[in-house]
């Protein structure tokens, strides 16, 4: 088994615990800020992973059904809102995705994308399916991997959408129809011009 020196470990450690408390303590807390506790949240799970190896087989195939029901989900979302901008395989299993995903939406249809979000997913079966020792954590690496690239691939105009302010000022323009706010004025040539409020 791996065994890591226990001050490099308490290092690590102490990283990851110092930093997570501090974003989740912040009035100002985003997800992306989650990002630089990553590294060392990987390394702190690299000594147990050999004692998963007696669960590899069950593990990985239980792994590989998720993500394959995960993409099946992924793809008929995209579908439906390629086809009439509703998702309903979503709203039945989340029944409040109203408030985080604008819904309806019209997707337009990138079929590049879709080609090589297929392409993605042949590799990805191709991939557990010639892996011979079954092992859990190739199935959890290339299943997350392929997971999140089909999501960008195909729902990431949505995703966006629901992060877009353009509602908003859709909302509000009609409150500032101002005309001729800026005016051109003549200065003593006739080459210099400049605009006032």
């Amino acid at each position: 088994m791996f065994k890591p020196q226990v001050s490099t470990y308490a290092i690590v450690l102490l990283f990851f615990t110092i930093g997570f408390f501090s974003l989740f303590s912040s009035a100002s807390m985003r997800d992306i800020y989650l990002l630089p506790l990553y590294p060392p949240l990987a390394l702190l799970t690299v000594p147990f992973i050999p004692l998963l190896r007696g669960l590899d087989k069950t593990g990985s195939k239980v792994i590989n059904i998720f993500f394959g029901i995960t993409l099946l989900i992924i793809v008929l979302t995209w579908f439906n809102l390629v086809m009439d901008g509703e998702a309903r395989l979503l709203q039945v299993l989340w029944s409040d995705i109203d408030n985080a995903l604008p819904l309806p939406f019209a997707l337009q249809t990138k079929w590049y994308l879709f080609t090589l979000a297929m392409i993605i997913i042949i590799l990805w079966l191709i991939i557990i399916k010639k892996s011979d020792n079954h092992s859990m954590l190739l199935s959890w690496a290339s299943g997350l991997a392929v997971t999140w690239s089909i999501t960008f691939l195909l729902l990431m105009p949505w995703i966006n959408a629901a992060r877009s302010y353009q509602d908003t000022f859709l909302t509000l323009a009609p409150l500032f129809r101002i005309v001729n706010v800026l005016q051109p004025v003549a200065l003593e040539s006739p080459n210099r011009v400049c605009c006032i409020m």
